[in-house]
């Protein structure tokens, strides 16, 4: 998906920090969590601990946000909407983006169909101002010619996180404004 006549978007995207910092920090939480039950003996606190950081660590890994291997290096979104994903290993994987994707005035989280999944968070500070911001609205002018196929939404925890994490302002899921009721006489 992309506007015809658009240029290719090439983007360096080997300096994320905020990704590998969202890792470390859900991965030292893991590791310290097992701790706040008092009902399990030391060494069972221990065991799951590091079984809960492992975990994590290993998946972090998979997705490209820890590590070399599996993490992008430099993407490239065509004028024919495809994209070409550099990896750290020197593999070039040909994507598509996935409708699952999100943006707002400061981040984009990228997330693409390809034979292994692919997913990426940038914010004000991973990219150059002006690389965010073409990426930001190329993929609003691309999402009103290419509408998603039904609704969907990021888990609140994501939502919530990104709002405090980069100040997003958007539109968050508000509950509905209570109802007054008068009384009738």
């Amino acid at each position: 998906m992309s506007s015809p006549g658009s240029p290719t978007l090439e983007l360096d995207v080997r300096f994320r920090r905020t990704e590998r910092l969202i890792a470390c920090v859900a991965i030292a939480a893991a590791m310290t969590s097992p701790w706040l039950i008092q009902a399990l003996e030391p060494l069972h606190l221990a065991l799951l601990s590091i079984g809960a950081a492992s975990l994590l660590a290993v998946g972090f890994w998979r997705l490209g946000w820890i590590g070399q291997r599996h993490r992008l290096g430099r993407i490239a979104w065509l004028a024919d909407g495809r994209w070409l994903l550099n990896t750290g290993s020197g593999e070039r994987v040909e994507a598509e983006l996935s409708h699952t994707t999100r943006r707002g005035r400061t981040f984009a989280w990228l997330r693409w169909q390809a034979p292994h999944r692919y997913s990426m968070l940038l914010v004000r500070g991973d990219l150059a101002g002006s690389e965010l911001r073409r990426l930001l609205v190329r993929l609003g002018i691309d999402r009103l010619s290419h509408p998603s196929p039904g609704p969907v939404s990021s888990p609140p925890a994501v939502t919530a996180a990104l709002k405090l994490w980069t100040g997003y302002q958007g539109s968050l899921p508000r509950p509905p404004l209570p109802v007054a009721r008068t009384r009738r006489r």
